[in-house]
């Protein structure tokens, strides 16, 4: 039989372990993620329910918004205009797997949200899935 104190040493070790891993998954996001137009328009291509001349029009717009992730708060922001920028936005990991993350997030002014974010299989990029096509941003 074991006794309380080999108990409390168990329970303690699983937290650690949870703990860790926990924390080596959630800075999955950390760092810069810069819009990717040229994997973005290729996946609109593949999935094919856009037209070429919309894909030319998106091809126009793609590549300006960045995203940084760290710890818990997130900003966006355009390249081409800086001061167009959502700073310090702090976001909640709900669920996480090998494949994604999904978080939540409140701007002011605007609902409370939540956004999924996959990884690439390549591990390079993020992309936000959409019926038409895939967001793709890099780092």
């Amino acid at each position: 039989m074991m006794s309380s104190q080999n108990h409390t040493s168990i329970a303690f070790f699983i937290a650690v372990l949870i703990f860790v891993s926990s924390n080596a998954q959630a800075g999955r996001l950390d760092g810069k993620w810069i819009s990717n137009p040229e994997r973005t328009i290729q996946s609109m291509k593949e999935i094919g329910k856009i037209s070429d001349e919309r894909v030319a029009l998106f091809s126009n717009i793609l590549g300006d918004l960045k995203f940084n992730f760290t710890d818990s708060r997130m900003s966006a922001s355009f390249l081409s205009d800086p001061s167009i920028a959502y700073d310090e936005i702090e976001f909640e990991v709900l669920v996480e797997d090998e494949t994604s993350i999904l978080i939540s997030y409140e701007i002011a002014l605007f609902d409370k949200d939540t956004q999924m974010f996959h990884f690439s299989e390549d591990g390079d990029c993020i992309y936000l899935s959409h019926e038409a096509y895939r967001d793709y941003f890099c780092q």
